[in-house]
């Protein structure tokens, strides 16, 4: 495989992504993408074959092999009512089918009774070579441990759900800057949703384990000493332009023998192992290609409603910071590691170089994305009864399943979440 001729595939494709991109105000339009863990009714992983079945247009294979993703159909507007509607009727519509198969939906975003070498893997090409090349090529100077878990098999990270919120953008310009403000914005996020801890019934002592297990599972050998940047969550520094953001896109592995694949095939390869927070991508629609900037952060949370919540608090503060013009500030990577580890517990600096207690902040943070919600059209009466549930949190769902565990065991702490 020789990386070169990958990327000189990938310049082609990106050429002609940018010479028919789509850069016009639709106003709000959004895609939803949801990660679910399947187990039946002893609680333990769905069986491969039968997660096969209930693949159709909408739901996807996932590296999990237990797992199932739900996508589809962007919506546009401003309409709650609507965007709920969308999302509880796709789940309930996986719900029965589920049902058929003596299958549940388990809402927590680390799978917690089952060991990372005992997991099975989707049965999709990228499944079978990414994780492969990565336990291959893997820094050996990497700690692969995380509290009582060992990380050490990339497959590891297909314990994990998350939800995935998809905007898209007016323009690469804007594309761009949603992107940098989402990578400082995301801690704040992090901060109230971690729900990823327990693994193989062991505490990772994270409140939300997900990015970190994936960084330690993917960290590849360096190829230089000047080579810091990791490959997951946060780059060192905010993207300049699209031709920064593009430049160390590709610079990464390509992985995959791309000499002879469709340039777009590379493109498409190279975003999808552009592992960041966030990260912005090329949508194509007919013969255009509309910049769509996806946040890929927080856990699957225990309820729909929650995860409404969850991206509504990411979708309003980005857009209260644009349209303050809010400074970017270089600390997020503190906040980010703060926020993974402790939750609500800890300490982020509040964007005025002041150190100060999460869960204040957060409450301030929360009130400036009900106002990027309204600004974007959104009712404050139906934003603000959403956003009420993030209020009302005094520790992470991931805190509160611990907890759970200590009074109730593992089994009965798991039932709780079953839908």
């Amino acid at each position: 495989m020789n990386e070169e001729l990958n990327r000189t595939k990938f310049d082609e494709g990106i050429s002609i992504v940018l010479n028919n991109i789509f850069e016009k105000d639709e106003g709000v339009v959004l895609g939803f993408e949801t990660e679910y863990h399947l187990v039946d009714e002893n609680l333990n992983p769905g069986h491969q074959d039968v997660v096969e079945t209930l693949v159709k247009v909408g739901r996807e294979l996932e590296l999990g092999g237990h797992q199932i993703e739900l996508n589809g159909d962007k919506i546009k507007g401003n309409n709650l009512n609507k965007i709920y509607s969308f999302l509880k009727n796709r789940e309930e519509s996986l719900v029965v089918d589920l049902s058929k198969k003596g299958l549940r939906i388990l809402r927590i975003g680390a799978l917690p009774n089952l060991q990372p070498s005992d997991l099975v893997v989707g049965n999709k090409e990228k499944y079978l070579i990414v994780p492969a090349y990565h336990d291959k090529n893997r820094d050996p100077d990497v700690d692969t441990i995380i509290g009582e878990v060992n990380f050490n098999c990339a497959k590891s990270v297909g314990l994990f759900s998350s939800i995935q919120l998809n905007v898209q953008a007016k323009s690469l310009e804007d594309g761009i800057d949603k992107l940098n403000r989402s990578l400082m914005i995301g801690p704040y996020i992090a901060a109230i949703s971690g729900n990823a801890r327990i693994i193989a019934n062991k505490d990772t002592g994270y409140s939300d384990v997900r990015m970190v297990a994936w960084n330690k599972s993917h960290q590849l050998k360096r190829r230089s000493d000047f080579e810091t940047e990791e490959r997951v969550g946060l780059p060192n520094k905010f993207y300049s332009d699209i031709k920064d953001y593009i430049s160390r896109m590709r610079e990464r592995p390509f992985i995959y023998d791309l000499s002879s694949a469709d340039p777009l095939k590379a493109v498409a390869v190279g975003v999808g192992l552009n592992w960041r927070d966030t990260r912005l991508k090329f949508i194509q629609e007919d013969n255009l290609f509309r910049p769509v900037v996806e946040f890929r952060l927080p856990s699957l949370q225990p309820s729909l409603d929650e995860d409404l919540s969850v991206l509504l608090f990411y979708l309003g503060r980005v857009e209260w910071s644009q349209m303050n013009n809010e400074e970017l500030f270089t600390r997020y990577k503190f906040n980010r590691s703060e926020a993974l580890r402790l939750g609500l517990d800890g300490m982020m600096y509040d964007g005025m170089k002041l150190v100060t207690k999460i869960k204040p902040l957060i409450e301030r943070e929360i009130s400036r994305a009900e106002d990027g919600l309204v600004n974007l059209g959104f009712s404050r009466n139906e934003c603000k009864d959403y956003l009420d549930i993030l209020r009302a949190r005094n520790e992470c769902p991931s805190k509160r399943f611990v907890r759970e565990i200590s009074e109730e065991g593992l089994e009965n702490a798991m039932k709780k979440y079953l839908i």
